[in-house]
């Protein structure tokens, strides 16, 4: 047996051989750990020291690509991400034009242990050696979806010749992925299902792969084996197809067992030639019901109905359960809930069944959320009543000066006039002192106990709204109006509160080195943080505003649906920033809501010193004429929601003045004619 293999300088290319031979693969090399993140990489498939030397057909195919998860584990993305390959290599240019083929398989990166090698597979595309190609993360099969970080392990230095690591410059530079790239000569069979080294396979599920891209193939011999670790040739039975057909699909061994590991390969012959493909392997379904499919959680309008769905394996029962109690008669696969009222709120989850498990397998629960006021404090009566009448009332906190530790206790709050005439305001450390000697009201904030399951809207909708005045400086370099928000133990282990919870949740701060500007925090995958840049350091009443609100985007060409998140960050009643992501993943964070300071902090960190007239939340995002229309009210002002088309003068509204300077200017030529 022949045994060919090319290994490129920073990356390592495989040529199969197309001998019935087993593939030849290459270890990685030392990896960097918690260097950069990125877009993706650029490579040339014939770039590279090749051992033993050999002469490369002028066409290879891709048969399987596999990279490092970062050490750092930053920036990945949770859910099904695709590897793509395109002809262009600017991420800004990349269209249904230029995209030369897609993975067959996903990956969920968020999931992959950290330093460990994450492989998609390919249905040998066809590749030119001597080109350039990119190589990028995408949420989509195509480029409506390309994810700007992925975490990769990187290792710092020069580009190596062909190729080099995408980031948001666009261009490739100094930061290289280790990658391996296993190609095909055109003549072995590829993988299409099911995925090389998946699990819950359904033992029903039938195997398939694709048909050489080159050459006539007469038939196809099928070697299977559920020996674990099985010898090449000793322990795998062999199937014969006798077709030149494109796919061929079997149940390899009849009736698949539960729970059982299978290798398998296929040859391809084509005349005399045989050509072996790689051994996969894939793992089936043990028999007890698995959950495939998790009900998701929504927040809809009063009166709306909403329907709840699970899918999985091996079941033959289901049973829907409501705040962990049994409904009855939802014994479907759906759960209808109509005209939903807010009785109908609370956690749905359902039950999988079959013989071998009759108590059943629990799906996740899923939120139903009716879209309202959910908590509202004006601090009126110098209280921290909440008067929405969900009986989020707070209780003032703050933690101990003399040390490090976590350890909240009652601590006093003053209040003082409001924004309007005979109102109150909650006022925070207004009397603090300095770092070296702290005021009587050290580290004050307001804690709304037992509500760490709750406020946990944004994947669904939210809108925060804050009435405050900053009356003080900070000690910290961005003060937290509102948290439902902590840092891990990875990023402070000196102050993280606990060392299972991770960075997580959302907060809304202002930014003392630009005048106190509102700003937002998102800890997840693709979660756009706004930033207002508004600054609010003039000693008046403000209103800052953050919206969340889901929604869907569809190409057009493609038909492919992706979810979106718009966050937006309001100051006075104007959108100051509206950022969009996709396929958003929002970290649930486990703590209490916190108002006037982060949850990880344990003294100052970032303490609010300001004034509170009032506070409210909402669990949909609210639209940005309810927005303005609330601070036009209060402060009997006129609002500008922002641009509007031919409003030539920028004065909010298009009438007579704009008409006259497009008179005036009409029929104004730029052109010089010859004389």
């Amino acid at each position: 047996m022949k045994k060919l293999f090319m290994c490129m300088i920073i990356s390592i290319a495989m040529i199969v051989s197309s001998a019935t031979a087993d593939i030849i693969t290459n270890s990685f090399g030392d990896f960097v750990s918690n260097q950069a993140n990125g877009w993706g990489t650029t490579f040339t498939p014939g770039i590279g020291t090749i051992d033993p030397a050999i002469t490369l057909p002028q066409t290879l195919y891709l048969t399987e690509w596999t990279f490092a998860k970062t050490s750092s584990g930053g920036g990945t993305t949770a859910g099904d991400v695709y590897l793509v390959i395109f002809s262009e290599l600017d991420p800004y240019a990349m269209d249904e034009t230029n995209i030369i083929g897609t993975s067959t398989t996903t990956v969920d990166m968020a999931a992959a242990t950290n330093g460990s090698q994450v492989t998609w597979q390919f249905a040998n595309i066809a590749l030119d050696k001597d080109t350039q190609y990119a190589l990028m993360f995408s949420s989509t099969p195509d480029h409506t979806g390309i994810l700007m970080s992925q975490g990769l392990e990187l290792e710092v230095g020069n580009p190596y010749t062909g190729g080099g690591f995408i980031r948001v410059n666009n261009t490739a530079n100094d930061w290289d992925p280790d990658y391996l790239a296993k190609y095909s000569t055109g003549t072995e069979p590829a993988l299409v299902s099911p995925a090389n080294g998946a699990t819950l396979v359904n033992v029903e599920q039938n195997v398939a792969w694709s048909a050489p891209p080159t050459g006539t193939t007469t038939g196809y011999n099928v070697y299977y084996s559920s020996i674990a670790d099985p010898n090449i040739g000793e322990d795998f039975t062999s199937i014969n197809v006798e077709s030149n057909v494109l796919a061929a699909d079997l149940n390899p061994a009849g009736n698949l067992e539960f729970n059982t590991v299978y290798s398998w390969y296929v040859e391809s012959i084509q005349g005399t030639k045989i050509s072996a493909s790689p051994v996969w392997t894939f793992t089936t379904a043990p028999a007890t019901p698995v959950v495939t499919v998790d009900p998701s959680p929504a927040t809809i309008p009063q009166g709306q109905s909403y329907t709840f769905t699970v899918d999985g394996l091996n079941q033959t029962s289901y049973q829907w359960l409501k705040n962990g109690a049994e409904i009855d008669g939802a014994t479907e696969q759906n759960l209808i809930i109509s005209d939903a009222t807010i009785d109908d709120e609370g956690f749905y989850s359902c039950l999988l069944i079959n013989d071998t498990k009759p108590l059943g397998q629990e799906s996740a629960s899923a939120g139903l959320w009716i879209q309202r006021l959910v908590a509202q404090w004006t601090f009126e009566d110098d209280s921290l009543v909440d008067i929405s009448g969900n009986s989020w009332d707070g209780i003032p906190m703050k933690h101990d000066p003399n040390t490090a530790d976590n350890v909240d206790y009652p601590a006093d709050i003053t209040y003082g006039p409001g924004l309007k005439e005979n109102s109150r305001a909650m006022l925070l450390n207004t009397r603090l002192g300095t770092t070296e000697e702290p005021g009587e009201f050290f580290a004050a904030q307001v804690k709304i106990p037992d509500s760490g399951t709750y406020f946990n809207f944004v994947p669904q909708g939210l809108t925060a709204v804050i009435w405050f005045k900053e009356i003080g400086t900070v000690y910290n370099n961005n003060t937290t109006l509102i948290s439902k928000h902590t840092y891990g133990i990875a990023d402070d282990p000196e102050t993280a509160i606990d060392e299972t919870i991770v960075r997580s949740g959302w907060a809304m701060n202002t930014s003392r080195a630009n005048g106190f500007a509102p700003w937002s925090i998102f800890r997840g995958s693709n979660y756009p943080q706004p930033y207002s840049g508004y600054a609010v350091n003039d000693d008046q009443w403000h209103m800052a505003v953050l919206t969340s609100e889901p929604g869907q985007e569809t190409n057009p060409d493609t038909g492919i649906t992706t979810p979106i998140i718009t966050n937006s960050i309001y100051v006075d009643g104007v959108a100051r920033n509206t950022v969009t992501g996709y396929n958003p993943v929002l970290i649930q964070n486990p703590l209490d809501l916190i108002i006037g300071n982060d949850e990880h902090t344990p003294s100052y960190g970032g303490l609010a010193i300001a004034a509170y007239d009032e506070v409210r939340i909402y669990n949909y995002a609210l639209d940005y004429v309810t927005i303005a229309q609330e601070y036009a009210n209060v402060t009997d002002t006129t609002v500008c929601t922002g641009p509007v088309e031919f409003d030539i003068n920028g004065d909010c509204i298009v009438n007579l003045g704009d008409f006259a300077i497009f008179v005036s200017e009409w029929m104004l030529s730029g052109w010089v004619a010859p004389q």
